[in-house]
């Protein structure tokens, strides 16, 4: 979902709200959200203020014991 929001003058914000899939989808899927969300992204005016809300579904490094539920990167 996206809303592109009047400043002021001749600006612009552009909000973009965003949920990937799950680590445990399939590639197609998540293949398919990063190409939709470039696709949206590429509609953006250069000279809009961007902001991306979102849960993106990923970790960064292998610490297990304090996060023992979850699967990273």
């Amino acid at each position: 979902m996206s809303l592109r929001l009047p400043l002021w003058g001749d600006n612009f914000a552009t909000i973009i709200s965003t949920y990937a899939p799950p680590i445990t989808s399939s590639d197609a899927a998540k293949n398919k959200f990063y190409e939709d969300l470039h696709a949206l992204l590429a509609t953006v005016p250069n000279a809009d203020k961007l902001i991306i809300f979102g849960e993106f579904n990923a970790c960064n490094g292998t610490d297990h014991a304090a996060s023992p539920n979850s699967q990273c990167l």
